[in-house]
């Protein structure tokens, strides 16, 4: 019995490796899931009071241990003062006052976010920074949550086992409820 021989081809190293990485990459911008392609963005998740939330990396323009503040006569209770960072003056936030929260007890896990806004370059009051999480759209969660910010609240995903509510916090510094500072 004959066998007939099946041409080979020839095995390209260089080819392969270069596929793998044109695979690799596609998936770090994107997950690639069959024909879909995933979203995913960076958040840095972080605690008010009981509440866990998670904002966009980009609308944070730094994480910092709380500094010393002046106060402002005339302000409303959860401005809690200016704040000098650098040489530049930022009104400082406490989250969890703003949201109608118990203001929040300075302790070891205590941050202050400096919030990435051309106009509004402020700082925000919070418990405790969880860190930076990847976050994948498929982790999105269906049923809206309860949440002190729910005005500014864009969804809820799965975060290390836990719901976070992605919170915007340019539209928080924005809106009027925010600016609207001056006690009376």
């Amino acid at each position: 019995m004959a066998t007939e021989s099946v041409p080979s081809m020839p095995v390209r190293p260089f080819v392969l490796l270069q596929a793998i990485e044109n695979r690799a990459r596609a998936i770090v911008r994107g997950r690639t899931i069959g024909s879909e392609t995933e979203k995913e963005w960076t958040g840095m998740a972080f605690r008010v009071a009981s509440e866990l939330y998670i904002a966009d990396r980009n609308s944070i323009r730094e994480i910092m241990t709380p500094v010393p503040l002046a106060q402002l006569p005339g302000a409303k209770p959860w401005l809690i003062g200016v704040a000098n960072v650098r040489g530049q003056l930022i009104p400082v936030t406490d989250l969890a006052a703003f949201a109608g929260l118990e203001p929040i007890q300075a302790g070891r896990s205590t941050r202050l976010i400096r919030i990435n806004h051309d106009r509004n370059p402020v700082g925000l009051l919070i418990d405790e920074v969880r860190g930076f999480r990847r976050i994948h759209e498929a982790e999105r969660e269906s049923a809206p949550r309860e949440s002190a910010l729910r005005a500014w609240v864009r969804g809820s995903y799965q975060v290390d086992r836990a719901v976070c509510q992605h919170v915007d916090l340019h539209a928080l510094v924005e809106s009027t409820l925010f600016l609207d500072a001056a006690a009376g």
